[in-house]
């Protein structure tokens, strides 16, 4: 039951970038309700090169009440060198370990899920690597 003065939960979520360690090293793209072929849902793009660093994210109008695959509500993807962890109800940390060892670019889709009794609303979460420094051609 919903009374007058509460507001119904919003079917979607909303994300801010936080922070991020550095800009050079990390590049991230927020879109919020924008992707067509999933109704409600958001999508966020984060590149990393080979260098250790952090994104924070939240989302502003919503807890995200799903559990993350690992333990301590976590995700660690070891081939990538990266982990996913939960910093509070609805933030999430992503720390990416430094890694030159020169492997092809890999990419991750992780989908955060949020569900307000009515309906559900999904994060298509993007994460492309590199493992090396570009060197230009002498």
């Amino acid at each position: 039951m919903v009374s007058c003065t509460h507001d119904m939960p919003e079917d979607y979520m909303d994300w801010e970038l936080v922070s991020v360690s550095d800009v050079e090293d990390i590049k991230v793209e927020i879109r919020n309700r924008t992707a067509s072929d999933f109704p409600n849902s958001s999508i966020i793009y984060i590149e990393a090169n080979y260098r250790e660093g952090d994104v924070v994210l939240k989302c502003s109008n919503h807890d995200i009440n799903y559990k993350l695959v690992g333990p301590n509500d976590s995700y660690v993807n070891p081939e990538m060198d990266f982990s996913l962890t939960s910093v509070d109800r609805n933030t999430l940390k992503i720390h990416f370990n430094e890694n030159a060892s020169g492997t092809p670019e890999m990419s991750d889709q992780i989908t955060i899920t949020n569900s307000n009794g009515d309906a559900v609303c999904n994060t298509f979460l993007f994460i492309d690597r590199t493992f090396g420094e570009i060197n230009p051609t002498e």
